[in-house]
């Protein structure tokens, strides 16, 4: 197996979206971790993703065979046999990354039970998707755990404003996965589980017109009144419409235009989870780390003109 070839197994243009999620992950969770903390999470979410990419094209490759022949096993750039072997080391490195950057916070355990819950989601998934019609529900809840186990790794458990972020997250990669499912679907899908997809961007919205409407009129008798903070708010307020954006017009291109746009809506709706994710930090007053987590769309729009996403 060649390098390009592993490459598009593990589609490893979609990563940073996967460090998007430890970020938010991390910040949500309300601490200052450290750098090398940050890194080795990034890794462990790095292994989980394409340990579970390499697993989904063995459990798929009867069907790859006859719907896409030009994936790595049907085509014979890969061995099936290694395929497996190397998923499944790939996911049991990644928890011992985890478990890793967990140690200076004393944290081993819960992070060991996160990874653990989130390596058997993945291999449900890769498994069962194709008849299971849970699918979304559980490809979701995969992402939920990547949020779980940053979070686990440096308090040792999840707070409110983590459990809202992974909701939030959760409701988009089932609207995500649905509309994926499309592509192989041999009749026309109902088109009403999309919906999914405009839960965070309406929440965000509100979230953001909760933050202004706290803000004094200028007309107000309140001469001590701090001024809007414009450095918090116009990055928010900026980020907020430009996910709200890629959501409605990849969607309206998906309903439209049907089998044909499938694969390049859904590389856009995967690139855009790190709009997501950047809107949740910004919302924590982190309007700059939130701007630097967002450069993670564009640049995983530019990996996927080198390696599919999907």
């Amino acid at each position: 197996m060649t390098l390009r070839t592993a490459l598009e197994l593990g589609r490893v243009s979609n990563l940073p979206t996967v460090w998007s999620n430890v970020i938010a992950g991390i910040v949500l969770a309300g601490v200052e971790p450290r750098l090398a903390t940050v890194l080795l999470l990034c890794v462990a979410g790095s292994l989980f993703y394409t340990g579970g990419m390499f697993l989904n094209d063995y459990f798929d490759r009867d069907s790859d065979a006859a719907t896409r022949p030009e994936r790595p096993i049907p085509s014979g750039a890969a061995g099936a046999v290694t395929v497996r072997s190397a998923g499944f080391a790939l996911l049991a490195a990644a928890a011992a990354v985890a478990a890793l950057a967990a140690r200076p916070y004393a944290n081993v355990r819960p992070t060991l039970f996160a990874a653990g819950a989130l390596a058997a989601l993945i291999v449900l998934y890769d498994f069962s998707h194709k008849k299971n019609p849970t699918g979304p529900v559980v490809m979701g809840l995969c992402r939920v755990m990547l949020y779980v186990t940053a979070s686990c790794a440096v308090v040792g458990a999840i707070n409110p404003t983590v459990a809202t972020g992974a909701a939030l997250l959760f409701f988009y990669l089932i609207g995500l996965t649905y509309a994926a499912k499309m592509e192989d679907a041999p009749r026309p899908m109902a088109s009403w589980p999309l919906v999914c997809l405009g839960v965070a961007p309406l929440w965000f919205a509100a979230a953001a017109s909760g933050a202004l409407g706290s803000i004094p009129a200028a007309t107000a008798p309140a001469p001590t009144a701090p001024p809007p903070d414009f450095g918090y708010i116009v990055p928010v307020w900026g980020l907020v419409a430009c996910f709200a954006a890629v959501t409605v017009m990849t969607t309206r291109r998906l309903l439209s235009q049907g089998k044909p746009s499938v694969g390049a809506s859904i590389a856009v709706f995967v690139a855009a989870i790190a709009l997501l994710d950047a809107c949740s930090i910004a919302l924590t007053g982190r309007p700059g780390l939130a701007m630097a987590t967002a450069a993670l769309c564009p640049l995983t729009l530019a990996l996927q003109r080198f390696v599919r996403g999907t």
